[in-house]
């Protein structure tokens, strides 16, 4: 957990700089698979929720990116559906990380470390 803490405002300092980043990309443009590395970097080393947390994040800044870009969408409808697919790309990114996450707890249990595992 102390791990978690020292990384979690780098994580969310990386999100707001994707946001940015993706702000100044212009309206044809979008870098919310960007975001992909903070959402599994936050569930491999913080856990699943703090993962799924991110993950909405990560879909609100995309929402709040796509509004003031002004990405072109047919309608608002779409909009929403486009984020929300990515926001549960998202989830999937945290869902996968924590997995791993667990797989390698469990391995370095067994086999001693995590370099032992992979001879």
């Amino acid at each position: 957990m102390k791990n978690c803490l020292r990384r979690l405002p780098v994580i969310v300092a990386a999100m707001v700089a994707i946001a940015i980043f993706d702000a100044n990309l212009g309206s044809q443009l979008s870098a919310w698979v960007a975001y992909v590395v903070p959402v599994a970097i936050a569930a491999r080393h913080c856990g699943f929720l703090i993962g799924v947390a991110c993950a909405f994040v990560s879909g609100g800044l995309i929402l709040l990116t796509g509004n003031f870009a002004g990405h072109p969408y047919a309608s608002f409808s779409y909009f929403m559906f486009g984020t929300a697919s990515q926001t549960l790309a998202f989830l999937e990114v945290a869902w996968l990380a924590s997995r791993l996450s667990n797989l390698e707890a469990t391995l370095s249990k067994v086999w001693g470390s995590p370099s032992a595992a992979s001879r």
